[in-house]
């Protein structure tokens, strides 16, 4: 019979055994903290930073229609209205 010292699995709030069983080999023996493979984090963090860059992106659009392109201001107003009444 093993130990619970030598199973690796350990039962936490929320969490099931499947989860630290599954977690077992890249994580410490306690999976305390484990949460999320390391993979899963590096996908959020890409996830936040597109986010981020596509709201910055978002903003200056307007400035960028006007400066370089030369379009109206009313023009930049009116497709920003419209947009918001498809919402």
């Amino acid at each position: 019979m093993q130990s619970a010292k030598d199973d690796h699995t350990v039962a936490l709030p929320g969490r099931t055994d499947f989860l630290c069983n599954s977690l077992r080999s890249r994580t410490p023996p306690s999976c305390a903290g484990a949460g999320f493979p390391r993979s899963i984090w590096a996908l959020g963090l890409v996830s936040l930073f597109m986010d981020i860059s596509s709201e910055m992106i978002h903003a200056l659009l307007p400035v960028y229609l006007v400066s370089v392109l030369g379009a109206s201001m009313t023009a930049v107003g009116s497709s920003k209205a419209s947009r918001r009444r498809l919402r």
